[in-house]
């Protein structure tokens, strides 16, 4: 409870009272109390002033919209979610690396490790498919249990289990990390923000990011398991037709970037295949992943969205709940709120809005992000490099380096995710918008003269049609 009394300066001495107000205010015969012991009071909290990337951004509430800074904010945001992802994707590639030299070790002989380096697993060259079969081959197996036991091993290491891995751990973290920078974007740039207001959301982006960490982990790694099926599994049947990197030419010297960057893109690169595959795996992926989040936060308390959207913000494009009643059921269809004029497009979910709202604008994205990927795969010396008997043999040192490089290549090539992101982001802005606008009744356009004019031709028709019938008028104008 606070005092009536305002408290004294801190520091000031009392200053006594005149004489004449000393006797006036002083009861007579009676001793005067000591003074009271000064309090200093508690100092206001100091309110540090707005660093200059505060105040800038404060003045200037168009930055990350616009065009040209939006393409930057994208391509930060990628870019951050990147640092985790190459690492995780490198780290995954290199142990399950690691574990399928063992197996090259303990169950085949140094021509069948040989003959392994040349093509792979599965490459059809004499000598090689013969790996994978039952029969024993003296020349390229070991033999005993220990060696069955080891080409079981290396087929393990081998198998759509690494690219599995790889994207649960890998891609949970992108979109983890990608998700952080979003929140403090939108904190900082509201539309609805005062300079202060920015200000504040600044200076505040610390507590920021653990907040949004906190309430986002548990609903990212729920979808692990879900992300390493669709994006892990489906993305292993894809066989490269071309290596994504400067070829070294048979006269001496590396291909120049511009053919190089050409080739990974023309027709014998199976880049259409790419993004029909990629398209039907990253929308499953989003529409499964995106439903078992919301899940989490409902459960959580911390879902910030409509009910009957994915979004997770609020989103009154996609009309208004299902009325229910004491015992959570929807009430009769007569007794429901009236559906928008287009809900085949708004309502959520609904075909439309699925397929022109989620799956056209990942389609899109995503095929762009494949040829962009492919260009950064060049741009940056190559896709990773997978850990072979050799490699193991040169040591430590070397191991880290196979490891660093992997994980600059594939964090530099997947940083163009960011054409998704664009897409899919500036799509469902517009669709919604546009929508928004036809459903709003204030937007609808008056009737000129000329057509004022028509309906009422119209209607003195009709009603000359119904008196002849006996009926009277149809309708007034």
């Amino acid at each position: 409870m606070q005092n009536e009394t305002a408290p004294s300066p801190v520091g000031m001495t009392p200053v006594p009272a005149s004489h004449s107000e000393a006797e006036t205010t002083r009861a007579p015969e009676r001793t005067a109390a000591p003074a009271p012991t000064q309090q200093p009071t508690p100092a206001a909290p100091e309110t540090k002033s707005p660093g200059p990337v505060a105040k800038w951004l404060g003045r200037n509430r168009w930055f990350t919209k616009e065009p040209v800074s939006y393409l930057g904010y994208q391509a930060f945001r990628s870019t951050m979610a990147t640092i985790p992802y190459g690492f995780g994707m490198a780290t995954v590639l290199h142990l399950m690396g690691m574990l399928g030299v063992k197996g090259q070790r303990m169950g085949l002989t140094e021509k069948g490790i040989e003959a392994f380096n040349k093509g792979g697993i599965g490459a059809v060259v004499e000598g090689i498919g013969a790996i994978n079969d039952v029969k024993f081959i003296p020349e390229l197996h070991k033999a005993g249990r220990a060696g069955e036991v080891g080409r079981n091993i290396m087929r393990l290491a081998n198998s759509p289990l690494t690219p599995a891995l790889q994207t649960a751990v890998s891609f949970t973290m992108f979109r983890f990390v990608g998700g952080l920078v979003k929140t403090v974007r939108d904190k900082v740039m509201n539309d609805k923000n005062t300079p202060d207001d920015t200000h504040r959301e600044v200076a505040n982006a610390g507590n920021t990011i653990k907040e949004t960490a906190k309430k986002n982990w548990k609903a990212e790694y729920t979808g692990t398991v879900w992300a390493a099926l669709t994006l892990g599994f489906m993305n292993a049947l894809f066989k490269p037709s071309e290596p994504y990197a400067r070829k070294v030419l048979a006269e001496g010297g590396a291909e120049k970037t511009v053919d190089a960057v050409k080739r990974v893109l023309g027709k014998s690169s199976k880049l259409l295949q790419n993004c029909a595959l990629w398209a039907v795996s990253y929308s499953a992926f989003f529409e499964v992943d995106e439903r078992i989040q919301k899940d989490v936060k409902l459960r959580e308390g911390t879902w910030k969205g409509h009910s009957n959207s994915l979004l997770p913000k609020p989103d009154v494009t996609v009309g208004t709940p299902p009325k229910k009643d004491e015992n959570g059921k929807p009430l009769p269809e007569d007794q429901q709120a009236p559906k928008p004029k287009y809900a085949a497009f708004t309502e959520d979910p609904s075909i439309g809005r699925v397929v022109f709202r989620r799956l056209l604008p990942v389609a899109v994205g995503i095929s762009a992000y494949a040829a962009l990927k492919r260009v950064g795969y060049v741009m940056a010396g190559g896709s990773m490099q997978p850990v072979t008997d050799a490699v193991m043999k040169k040591g430590l040192a070397e191991n880290i380096k196979h490891w660093g490089t992997n994980a600059w290549r594939e964090g530099a090539a997947t940083a163009t995710f960011f054409a998704l992101w664009m897409t899919a982001d500036t799509w469902g802005v517009m669709y919604d918008k546009f929508f928004n606008h036809l459903q709003n009744k204030d937007n609808a356009k008056p009737l000129n003269e000329h057509q004022q004019q028509k309906y009422e031709d119209l209607l003195t028709r009709v009603n000359a049609k119904e008196q002849q019938v006996g009926r009277g008028a149809a309708a007034t104008s």
